[in-house]
This record gives structure tokens, sequence and C-alpha cells, in this order.
């Protein structure tokens, strides 16, 4: 998925990651990860919680300065 460069990362990765398949074996492939590995720039709040409501485990660097909610 492309975006424009002035736009922030973090805006595409849900919609990104609903339109993962993962292969595996027979039967309906897998739609979430295990893991979600991303750099500083997808440290949020919001994301975090779509990895804890998915299941998924995210590996994301903490930001030096967090922005106050």
């Amino acid at each position: 998925m492309l975006s424009p460069g002035e736009q922030a990362d973090s805006r595409y990765f849900m919609p990104l990651l609903d339109q993962i398949s993962l292969p595996g074996s027979r039967g309906r492939p897998r739609k979430r990860c295990r893991y979600v590995l991303a750099d500083k720039g997808y440290d949020s709040q919001v994301i975090r919680q779509y990895c804890d409501r998915y299941g998924m485990q995210p590996v994301i660097p903490l930001r030096k300065m967090h922005r106050k909610p």
C-alpha cells in the first residue's frame, strides 16, 4: 500500500492489516498474525488497542515523547 509522503503511516495501519490473508494449513486462511513488527511511527494507543482486540502482540518501539490524549 502506497501513501502520500506527508501523511502519517499509522492511519493506514488498520486498513492494511485488514487486507492480509496468511497462508497456512487446510481450510480458511487466517486473517490475523500473531506478532506485528513496526517502527516508532506506529507507536500509538489506538494501534496497540487494535492489536490487543485481535490477539496480536505488537512489537513497536516506544517514542521518546508520548503525546497526551
